[in-house]
């Protein structure tokens, strides 16, 4: 389970250590490519407002999320374990049970009782704390480990408050019958239950949340990174258990449309060509004709901690052996062939609509200057169009800071200190947050503007929109000893909550629209602080303010208010 609730964040982490060519692979192109953009150009760029979008958080979908986005809670269950007549633990698996099916014929009989746990808001929030739960068949459900109180139950409906001061509870179901087995069960806060019944699917908190932004990114949701799903057919639904498979495409839509917002999907990396077609006729015909598609091929497909760098890499092997190529296809060519034809699927399943629709979007890693010279070559091999012809957005990040989650040892030694020094270590990192100097390497605000400008002239030179499809800070205790990890996640957490971080924020947004960025998709929504670093603008969906959080939302107006 830990695995499943860290992974993503220790692979972003450990993205940030990663040496550029082993981010970058084997390649057709040298290993420092040579720049199609010169670095010392200093063309005038055209400032403009970046929009604001979010990245949605993998946790978002799990029982131990913070952001609560469903009405049912039963919709993150990770699915269900069962005791034995002895109450004895049974196999994990051995009951196959999700929101939409019920406990398979002939089980009953063997099974004492089966359980599964869900997020709810823990008591010290906010709010109404009183829920219900609703079913069908036979069975008789409580809550576990004695975490309700003021409880009542009737004939398949079960009310109870809610005591917990974890979001981590336990539904327990016992006196199964194989005559009429339990099924379709629901959790719901007792002051949700008539938007429930109105068939309302995500909670009214999340939605009012997700509205604020131009476009929400559900490359997390859709569990790209490490995915391997090749062909339609294998799509999770709205009967899997999205803890494992990530949200059903379906659902991102509906989001989109209940919040209004442009949508960005992520195409996984294995998908063949009518998967491709099946997703883009779905949003075709299922988003609002008045929300834009951005569409991107996987992600960070030059990211050696991810499985689809791997592929790409193997694909681009194949197809150089295929074209019988005197020279390998490295990844980032892979990436580039890809691209180009997902977005010529994109023209075939729109038609006419599709630039007024959808755009189509082609990534690079930001630090490595020249890398998308093989994106290009890549594009050039498929003989599908140029890259102004096939996309309409470049991506880059705006990450900055990553340097404090651990570099050389005279560094560490120097951001350990800060953390035991109080107010005065504050100063220092904020110092280095924003101008640098002080560690051996540079991650500065200060110092992302170069890379900024050089995309932003790769951009306006192939007549692309300079987008940045994550960005934020960048602060991890991944690279310290375990005995000092404790003292790096605390100083991490008084530096997002400084109002400062709220600053630095505002100032990454104001040098990326310096550059003529359009849209700035953040990283993440929510979530709270551990090793793994601080991803989430806010720790659970009903922090009314942060300092991150503030200041997105108030470059959310400013790009939006009318002149």
């Amino acid at each position: 389970m830990v695995f499943l609730r860290e992974t993503r964040r220790s692979l972003i982490a450990l993205a940030a250590c990663l040496p550029l060519t082993a981010a970058g692979g084997r390649s057709a192109t040298p290993q420092s490519p040579v720049a199609t953009a010169d670095a010392s150009d200093a063309t005038p760029l055209q400032r403009r407002i970046p929009t604001i979008g979010m990245n949605l958080e993998s946790a978002d979908l799990t029982y131990y999320g913070t952001a609560f986005p469903f009405i049912d809670r039963m919709r993150t269950s990770p699915g269900w374990s069962a005791k034995d007549l002895n109450f004895d633990n049974l196999p994990q698996g051995t009951v196959v049970m999700n929101p939409k099916t019920h406990l398979p014929a002939g089980q009953a009989s063997n099974i004492s009782q089966v359980s599964t746990v869900i997020g709810l808001d823990p008591a010290p929030l906010p709010g109404p704390d009183r829920y219900v739960i609703t079913w069908e068949g036979a069975g008789v459900v409580r809550m576990g480990y004695k975490l309700a109180s003021n409880e009542k139950a009737g004939d398949h409906r079960y009310t109870f408050d809610y005591t917990g001061t974890d979001v981590t509870a336990n539904v327990v179901v016992t006196k199964l019958d194989d005559r009429d087995p339990i099924r379709n069960l629901h959790l719901v806060r007792a002051d949700q239950l008539d938007r429930f019944a109105a068939g309302q699917v995500f909670s009214p908190e999340f939605l009012t949340r997700v509205a604020q932004w131009s476009v929400i990114r559900f490359m997390d949701w859709g569990r790209t990174n490490g995915s391997t799903i090749v062909d339609w057919s294998q799509m999770p639904s709205d009967a899997s258990i999205w803890q494992e498979t990530g949200a059903p495409i379906e659902t991102m839509v509906a989001l989109a449309n209940a919040a209004k917002t442009d949508m960005w999907y992520c195409i996984p990396a294995h998908a063949n060509d009518v998967f491709v077609r099946q997703a883009l006729t779905y949003v075709r015909d299922h988003l609002e004709p008045s929300l834009t598609l951005h569409l991107e091929y996987s992600n960070e497909v030059w990211n050696g901690a991810f499985e689809q760098f791997h592929y790409a890499q193997a694909q681009g092997a194949a197809l150089g052996q295929r074209l019988k190529l005197t020279k390998p296809i490295g990844t980032m060519e892979w990436y580039g062939y890809r691209s180009a034809q997902i977005a010529k699927l994109t023209d075939e399943v729109y038609g006419t609509s599709s630039r007024r629709r959808v755009k189509n979007v082609v990534g690079t890693q930001t630090a490595w200057l020249g890398l998308e010279d093989a994106i290009w070559d890549g594009v050039k091999l498929s003989r599908l169009g140029t890259p102004a012809s096939l996309f309409e957005e470049y991506a880059v990040t705006t990450y900055f800071g990553h340097s404090i989650g651990g570099g050389s040892d005279a560094d560490k030694a120097k951001v350990l200190g800060w953390a035991r020094q109080g107010p005065a270590g504050l100063d220092a990192v904020f110092s280095e947050l924003s101008t640098g100097g002080q560690l051996s390497d540079d991650s500065s605000l200060d110092n992302l503007k170069k890379p900024l400008a050089y995309h932003a002239r790769v951009a306006k030179r192939l007549g692309l929109d300079l987008v940045a499809y994550e960005g934020g800070h960048h602060l991890t205790a991944l690279g310290y000893a375990n005995k000092d990890q404790d003292d790096v996640v605390a100083f991490i957490g008084r530096i997002v909550n400084d109002p400062r971080m709220g600053r630095l924020y505002t100032q990454m947004i104001d040098e990326f629209g310096a550059v003529g960025g359009k849209t700035l998709v953040a990283f993440n929504d929510v979530g709270g602080v551990t090793k793994f670093g601080a991803w989430g603008v806010s720790d659970t969906i009903y922090q009314e303010h942060s300092p991150r959080y503030d200041a997105l939302v108030a470059a959310q107006r400013r790009a939006t208010q009318k002149p």
